[in-house]
């Protein structure tokens, strides 16, 4: 999965290529008139925010399933606020979970239920985007995607997944729904 990370292949993508192409010039580059025209002050984190996002969802999922932050005032803020919550408590989580598991265990609480409830809710968007694209794979059944709407991290990650369980059929089994 690590090649389609790596420069030499991000620089030949017809799928980076057609993504910023059109993030570019439908997305970004007229919300950027539309505040220059405004004269609004803006929340350039934010809107950095939502350029990230827009170029890796559409990356990992197509542009027809990515996200489409850069004209979805609500979508953005929503995911944002959710997503930033769990900033303060990230170290906890990333550097020492066994702390938490430990402190849980003890019947303490290291961090505010709402980092779960945030982690739930985070979880839940990611689970609908990648239904969204295995129904979309699904669909296209044998033919090829438009390079634009090409999932390419999903379908390597789905296939390294299924290589996985065909080399240990319970090894990838808490990794991927046999039925799908």
């Amino acid at each position: 999965m690590a090649n389609v990370f790596s420069k030499t292949y991000l620089a030949s993508s017809p799928q980076v290529a057609a993504n910023s192409k059109t993030l570019l010039s439908t997305r970004f580059l007229p919300l950027l008139q539309s505040f220059s025209d405004s004269s609004e002050s803006i929340d350039v984190h934010e809107i950095n925010n939502a350029f990230t996002m827009d170029f890796m969802s559409a990356y990992q999922f197509g542009l027809t399933n990515g996200t489409n932050f850069a004209q979805d005032v609500k979508a953005r803020q929503d995911f944002l606020r959710v997503y930033h919550s769990r900033r303060p408590f990230e170290f906890y989580v990333a550097e020492v979970p066994w702390l938490k598991w430990w402190c849980n265990n003890l019947g303490l609480s290291l961090v505010p239920k709402s980092l779960d409830t945030a982690n739930d809710i985070l979880q839940d968007w990611h689970t609908r985007m990648c239904q969204a694209t295995d129904r979309y794979l699904a669909q296209l059944a044998g033919s090829t995607s438009s390079p634009g709407d090409d999932p390419v991290v999903y379908r390597n990650f789905k296939q390294g997944l299924l290589s996985l369980r065909n080399k240990d059929p319970t090894g990838a089994r808490a990794f991927i729904d046999p039925s799908a």
